[in-house]
């Protein structure tokens, strides 16, 4: 009978000993699964913080330019200027100017044509540094327009530049009125 007991007793310890086991791999499994989801939302969350990151490095760390104050035109030499800055914390380069004028009841940036004549500028302006865009050669009807403080009068502006290898763009539309001769911005868009 001992050997019976004996056996039994041996039977139970290895019964527990397989019943811990298989509870330990349900425990090492769940930890385990747990552990993949926490790597899985840290990859994810470490992904979208160095993607916020470049994002906000791009925006700080870049050439921007846009206006200092409105447009302005000289009666004398009869010459538009707009003045210009680089806002941002690198050159920009290879600055393109464009421009146009046009006559209605309204207008916007979408209808502004894709070819256009290009003006070249400096090659670079720098950060903090100031630029004046001086449109000359102003069709008869519209320096009439400014002039005589008419009505109907758009004159758009478009600025693209290069820093570090991309490009950047400014512009602005004018509305002229009638009543002050000021330039009001009618929209302003940049990239």
């Amino acid at each position: 009978m001992d050997s019976i007991e004996t056996l039994s007793r041996s039977e139970q310890l290895q019964d527990d000993a397989n019943q811990l086991t298989f509870k330990g791999l349900i425990a090492a499994s769940v930890i385990g699964l747990g552990s993949i989801i926490a790597l899985g939302f840290s990859v994810y969350y470490s992904h979208k913080h160095v993607k916020q990151s470049k994002i906000q490095f791009q925006t700080e760390k870049r050439a921007w330019l846009g206006a200092t104050t409105m447009m302005q035109y000289d009666h004398v030499t009869k010459i538009l200027e707009f003045p210009y800055k680089n806002y941002g914390k690198l050159p920009a380069q290879n600055i393109r100017e464009y421009h146009g004028f046009v006559m209605g009841d309204s207008f916007s940036r979408k209808d502004i044509p894709k070819t256009r004549k290009e003006i070249n500028h400096t090659a670079t302006v720098f950060p903090d540094q100031e630029a004046n865009y001086a449109i000359g050669g102003l069709p008869v009807k519209v320096t009439s327009m400014i002039e005589n403080k008419e009505r109907g009068l758009f004159i758009w502006i478009e600025i693209d530049y290069e820093y570090s290898g991309t490009i950047g763009l400014y512009g602005v539309i004018f509305e002229l009125q009638p009543l002050t001769g000021h330039y009001l911005v009618i929209d302003e868009w940049m990239k």
